[in-house]
């Protein structure tokens, strides 16, 4: 059984680690735009401005989780990858196709994951664990 893990599941992992560290850098700064927004209308103290604070809250903090906890997911993943668990397979393959939508970086990035994926060495790399 050999260890060393072939060029193409390690790019993918790369891939998957990549577009995790983009989710989670997207996310936070979403929440500080959000939040930074919301603060803007509260110092304008017009009327209505408490209602245009919590919406933006919201907002940064609903859309900017989001890309935080699918970030994580895409580095729990890359991990699972590393440690051969079968699971991070059919993970890495789903994030992909949520990856395809994010023209163009993440289209290249997702196209990387699915020729490590679907190519034979990971068909040896998952079955070996």
């Amino acid at each position: 059984m050999t260890t060393d893990m072939p060029s193409k599941i390690n790019t993918a992992k790369l891939m998957l680690q990549v577009l995790g560290w983009l989710l989670i850098a997207f996310g936070a700064f979403f929440m500080l735009m959000f939040f930074g927004a919301g603060a803007i209308f509260r110092a304008a103290g017009e009327e209505g401005a408490a209602v245009g604070t919590a919406v933006f809250g919201v907002l940064g903090l609903g859309i900017g989780g989001v890309a935080v906890a699918l970030g994580i997911f895409h580095l729990f993943t890359a991990r699972g990858i590393v440690e051969r668990k079968s699971w991070a397979k059919v993970s890495a393959i789903v994030l992909a196709v949520l990856s395809v939508m994010n023209i163009p970086i993440g289209t290249v990035l997702a196209v990387f994951i699915f020729i490590g994926m679907f190519s034979d060495d990971a068909n040896a790399w998952f079955v070996e664990a």
